[in-house]
């Protein structure tokens, strides 16, 4: 290891960007907003496996997050475009309800009328939470397990990031099921859901959803862990970072024992497990009531995390404000005193000049010859002395 330190700090920053924004993402109620804090912390895990030198892990990640996250994304709009229906009814029937087609809080119950896009949803959380033998399961199971031995052969950030990767993992499980419940579990809660009905997406938006599915369930297979296959089967890690793969893999001395192996495969499956049971039973309970209570329970600190850790406040008073400001008090004089004043000197200097220099053109033959006869005159003079 070249440069340990910054290792160790790139660990470090991915497994509290994973916690932050897994922490952000239990407490939105935009469908995409949830998906959004999502990926920034599914970022942090692929930064975790960079951190700790498993950087075909990282590719990985990427390739398995591509598959579910996707869905994911495809299967909101397939929602928010059923939900737009929901809005247009409303307005045309003169119901006078304003209604955002993102908000999770005026969906429920779309299972009934949205089956295809319910369904893919479904699994593609499911593979996200790392629900065994899914595709999320393997690659998020990878970045643990590398984490794990990277601590064990004495990097000290690795045992951060191999513990708050397993509370990311729990919350992950616990956000993504909130959100499937939130819109496809219990019953409508937009108003008039008893006339006005959503409709599913056509065939040209559910194909995608389909095939993006089904490479949630199997595309974790190009990664099947060598304690399973005995790194035969482990094509990702073959093509990557084999003898001649392009990715660089950190070697330790030590290894982890057999049964510690087997052990934290069912620890990440316990959790991820845990992490769906809980976030069910909260909200098909619940439903939005759930919110409530944790807000209550939790207090100042689920409106930290419901405020984003109001980092976005703090970059708009620190940096863009300031910015702002900087640029109207001193770059805007500067840009209209110095540098149009600059431009417009030139203009005005050269507009000067060729109205002086006008004068010149007469337009009588004697002149120019007065001034040709001048000229021969100071080039011999110049030639002579």
């Amino acid at each position: 290891m070249a440069a340990p330190g910054v290792m160790s700090a790139i660990a470090i920053v991915g497994a509290t960007t994973a916690l932050v924004a897994a922490t952000i993402a239990i407490t939105q109620n935009d469908i995409k907003k949830v998906l959004a804090y999502s990926t920034v912390s599914q970022l942090g895990y692929m930064f975790v496996a960079s951190g700790v030198g498993a950087f075909y892990v990282a590719i990985f990640h990427v390739m398995t997050h591509a598959f579910f996250k996707g869905c994911l994304f495809l299967g909101s709009g397939s929602v928010i475009h059923g939900m737009h229906g929901v809005e247009h009814e409303l307005e045309h029937d003169g119901h006078g309800h304003h209604l955002d087609p993102q908000d999770m809080r005026t969906m429920g119950g779309l299972k009934q009328f949205m089956p295809a896009t319910r369904m893919t949803f479904l699994i593609s959380t499911l593979a996200i939470a790392g629900i065994p033998l899914l595709s999320g399961f393997f690659s998020k199971d990878e970045i643990l397990f590398k984490a794990f031995e990277a601590g064990s052969n004495g990097m000290g950030a690795a045992w951060f990031a191999w513990i708050v990767g397993l509370i990311t993992a729990f919350l992950t499980a616990i956000y993504m099921t909130r959100a499937y419940v939130l819109t496809f579990e219990g019953t409508p809660r937009w108003p008039h859901a008893d006339t006005i009905k959503p409709h599913e997406s056509p065939w040209q938006m559910t194909i995608p959803l389909w095939v993006l599915a089904g490479l949630s369930i199997v595309g974790g297979y190009l990664g099947i862990p060598a304690v399973i296959a005995h790194g035969d089967l482990n094509w990702i890690h073959h093509w990557l970072a084999g003898e001649h793969g392009p990715v660089a893999e950190m070697a330790f001395d030590g290894h982890v024992a057999l049964a510690i192996e087997w052990g934290l495969i069912a620890l990440g499956s316990a959790v991820a497990i845990l992490g769906v049971w809980i976030g069910w039973g909260w909200y098909t309970k619940k439903g939005l009531a759930q919110d409530e209570a944790l807000a209550s329970r939790f207090g100042g600190l689920y409106r930290l995390w419901q405020g984003k850790y109001f980092l976005d406040e703090a970059y708009d008073k620190s940096i863009v404000r300031p910015l702002i400001g900087g640029s109207i008090h001193g770059l805007a004089p500067f840009d209209k005193y110095v540098i149009d004043g600059l431009v417009n000197f030139t203009g005005f200097f050269t507009r000067g000049l060729s109205f002086t220099l006008r004068y010149l053109q007469t337009g009588l033959v004697h002149s120019y010859a007065v001034a040709i006869v001048f000229g021969v005159v100071l080039i011999i003079w110049l030639m002579l002395f």
